[in-house]
């Protein structure tokens, strides 16, 4: 499995710093938006929902995040976000290739980028775009790292995924 590192890298600061940007006193963080998708055939609505922006050796990076208990979806998109536009782990450049992340509380699921397999390709497509509010869809086929005991890679199926957030 290919993984883009630095993007990873990327996705992974992101999350912690929205994590820690909540308001713990008062439990309430700076809810952004809304979040749902359907995991492994269960719909998830996502809380505690945040975007926000990120600049990267000069390339822009926007991060989606909501959580549902110890579990935390991310979606993180390079460029410009626009209307219309799609995102496809089997784009030809890097910066049209979105990482859909889950964590659970043993296991981080993302896009497998080795598997030709339609049925695995992550897309994103942003069905609205204006002055840092963005709506949009997305699906895929994520694949854990790791492994269960005996090596074997285990995967979640992401549909019907939405969100509506406005970026900090």
């Amino acid at each position: 499995m290919k993984i883009r590192k630095p993007a990873l890298l990327l996705a992974f600061i992101a999350c912690t710093f929205v994590l820690s940007s909540c308001d713990k006193e008062t439990n309430d963080p700076a809810v952004t938006g809304t979040l749902s998708a359907t995991v492994d055939g269960t719909t998830i609505n996502y809380a505690n929902v945040v975007a926000v922006h990120a600049v990267v050796d000069g390339k822009t990076f926007t991060n989606i995040e909501g959580t549902n208990g110890k579990d935390t979806l991310s979606i993180t998109l390079a460029g410009n976000i626009t209307t219309g536009k799609t995102y496809t782990s089997t784009a030809v450049s890097d910066d049209d290739k979105p990482i859909l992340l889950i964590s659970t509380k043993d296991d981080d699921y993302f896009n497998d980028d080795e598997v030709a397999d339609p049925a695995k390709i992550v897309t994103v497509s942003i069905t609205s775009a204006s002055v840092n509010t963005y709506q949009g869809t997305f699906k895929g086929n994520l694949t854990n790292t790791v492994g269960d005991d005996m090596g074997t890679a285990k995967h979640k199926a992401v549909t019907n995924g939405k969100f509506s957030v406005k970026v900090n």
